[in-house]
């Protein structure tokens, strides 16, 4: 009996554990990388490892090479990845809004006020 999969949790994986982890397939998994090539049916994305990842994609999907994207979808046998959904990854005061979002779902447990304006406020401290 397989266990389903908690909305909003998804393991990230890079390019090496999307072909190598087994565990995952048939599962929603969220892939980080910056876009290296679209050709309307699949995106090339680079991830942090180095290494590429296949995303299948319909032509409605028009990024360009060069934006950083997280994607979550379904990670096929044949190791493409379906997309669900997708985020344009902005950079803001030199920070990823993707590396944001990973920040707030390890603050998120961590925090009993679970406040959207404290953890800003906590961030911006820390780096400044």
């Amino acid at each position: 009996m397989s266990q389903q999969q908690e909305d909003g949790e998804y393991p990230r994986l890079n390019s090496k554990m999307i072909q190598t982890d087994h565990s995952h397939i048939g599962s929603i998994i969220s892939v980080i990388g910056s876009v290296v090539s679209n050709d309307g049916s699949v995106v090339t994305l680079r991830c942090a490892d180095g290494g590429n990842a296949r995303i299948a994609v319909d032509p409605s999907f028009d990024t360009q090479a060069g934006s950083v994207v997280e994607i979550v979808g379904l990670l096929e046998s044949d190791r493409s990845v379906q997309v669900r959904a997708f985020f344009l990854c902005e950079v803001v005061c030199g920070i990823s809004s993707c590396v944001l979002r990973i920040l707030w779902y390890i603050y998120l447990p961590l925090s009993p006020s679970h406040s959207l304006s404290n953890f800003f406020t906590l961030f911006s401290h820390s780096i400044l």
